[in-house]
């Protein structure tokens, strides 16, 4: 579920350059701050969720309507959904053990992975995300932005957003 992300984080991006191009990757790290390569998770669409612990719950919205819609249309498994928690500031002991276990809990609730952005990789070129804000970015599945947004989504941006999404899953979606 996208919902309950506490009060660490999910991935969302902003769009700084042009919509498609070369694919995007990055180095984060996993709850268990093992690193992960973006790359990893080519070959569906995948949907980023950044944030960081003040802006989890600034586009909730858009995340309860993407799982119920994915949910009634049998596409939860179509796309992958990325949290990525801004956690700079928070790479020192003890707080990055309890920054851990918080992000540990989240994936449990939320049953998605949470990755850890240390040292505000997707706030660098070629994501370009401001930090201490809420983005969200689509990937195609060859790793191409397709769409990005940051701050809280207007309800035209959240309409461009499930467009874009219906376009790189070759799907109509209903009307939220």
């Amino acid at each position: 579920m996208l919902v309950g992300f506490s009060k660490l984080v999910v991935v969302m991006a902003a769009l700084t350059g042009p919509t498609a191009g070369a694919p995007l990757d990055a180095q984060l790290r996993d709850s268990n701050n093992v690193p992960v390569a973006l790359a990893h998770f080519r070959g569906k669409p995948t949907i980023v969720f950044y944030e960081d612990r003040n802006s989890t719950k600034v586009n909730v919205q858009v995340k309860k309507e993407l799982f119920a819609r994915g949910k009634s249309l049998n596409l939860l498994s179509s796309t992958h959904i990325i949290a990525v928690a801004d956690l700079r500031g928070f790479d020192f002991f003890p707080a990055r053990n309890f920054a851990l276990k918080a992000i540990r809990d989240v994936e449990a609730k939320a049953h998605i992975p949470v990755l850890v952005d240390w040292n505000r990789t997707l706030c660098q070129a070629p994501w370009g995300l401001p930090p201490e804000r809420a983005s969200v970015v689509i990937l195609d599945d060859q790793g191409r932005r397709i769409y990005a947004r940051s701050g809280s989504l207007t309800d035209a941006d959240v309409r461009t957003f499930f467009t874009a999404l219906a376009g790189v899953l070759h799907v109509t979606l209903p009307k939220g």
